[in-house]
């Protein structure tokens, strides 16, 4: 019926329905499910393929059911939904007598699961030892391209960064990139400069991303940090007093987008408000509040913020002006 079934061990392959697990109301059930960062299903079986792609391919069923990217790219889906499959939609999974190393046992094992598990186990990890669902994805995909080119496992994904999702680590590669960041860390909050410090709370943002880093570490770098902010708060107060009215005007000035953003963290900059920004607006945020503590001119500060549309749009009257006395 084009819809597809995982089968438990007490299930009637002649009537799947009545017990089996239907894949398409599994897939509704995870893409509709609210999660904080992102969801995950592997599925190693045959015919598993079906997760990833429309039920059937009738316009009936186009019609009535979204298509994956459709429901993966909905307003409330989290950070990413992910749905991993071992063979295609008319395709067999495939099983193979393999040892795990290095000192593993020998036996019968599903192909993919077999490549998944050592993915996890640091084949995909990364120089520092982590392992993201990005690498593990990428390692699978490139033993299977080398030797079974005529079975590609099919993916399913939302349009976020798998290298930004950790499932797991290398305990001893860790270890020695914790000391570096540590390090780096504490030279930031030494310098006390405002792109270092605000450099420092990245550097800490990805460590807890990550799932590393000692709590106690982390607390007390966050004390020393807090310290800091404050003296750089009264500066990026009185600036956005004394500038917000002529910024509020600027014609160069892409104020839809930022000007609520730096209202919110210029009046009440602290580590947590700057912190539960995303990666880019935390870049944009380090050149203004670096500039005003350097004591810039307001030029210096909203040149991050200008529209390049607007400003030629705004210059396009002069250039018609200068076109015509320079052509005469």
């Amino acid at each position: 019926m084009n819809y597809g079934y995982l089968l438990p061990y007490d299930a009637d392959v002649d009537a799947p329905f009545v017990k089996g697990i239907c894949i398409q109301e599994l897939k509704r059930l995870f893409l509709e499910s609210k999660v904080n960062s992102a969801a995950i299903i592997i599925l190693d079986c045959c015919y598993s393929g079906i997760a990833t792609t429309s039920r059937g391919g009738s316009s009936e069923d186009v019609k009535a059911i979204y298509s994956l990217n459709e429901l993966l790219q909905s307003g409330d889906t989290g950070s990413g939904r992910f749905i991993l499959a071992s063979a295609r939609a008319d395709e067999k999974a495939r099983e193979k007598k393999q040892k795990h190393a290095p000192d593993g046992d020998e036996h019968v094992h599903g192909l993919y699961s077999f490549h998944l598990i050592e993915a996890l186990k640091g084949q995909a990890a990364d120089e520092h030892g982590y392992v993201s669902l990005g690498s593990v994805i990428r390692h699978i995909d490139d033993v299977f391209r080398t030797t079974h080119p005529d079975s590609i496992p099919p993916i399913s994904a939302a349009a976020v960064d798998m290298d930004g999702i950790w499932l797991t680590v290398i305990p001893s590669k860790v270890a020695e990139h914790l000391e570096q960041r540590y390090t780096l860390i504490a030279e930031f909050i030494n310098n006390n400069t405002a792109r270092n410090i605000l450099c420092a709370i990245d550097q800490i943002i990805d460590l807890e991303n990550r799932g590393t880093g000692k709590k106690e570490k982390i607390t007390e770098y966050l004390v020393q940090i807090d310290e800091s902010i404050k003296g750089f708060r009264p500066k990026c107060v009185a600036w956005w007093f004394d500038n917000s009215s002529n910024l509020r005007g600027d014609p160069y000035v892409d104020n839809i987008r930022w000007f609520p953003v730096l209202q919110d963290v210029l009046t009440d900059l602290t580590i947590e408000n700057y912190r539960k920004r995303d990666r880019r607006t935390r870049g944009f945020l380090t050149e203004i509040i670096e500039a005003i503590v350097e004591g810039r001119d307001y030029r210096s500060v909203t040149k991050y913020m200008e529209d390049d549309k607007r400003k030629t749009l705004s210059l396009e009257p002069a250039r018609r002006v200068y076109g015509i006395i320079e052509n005469a």
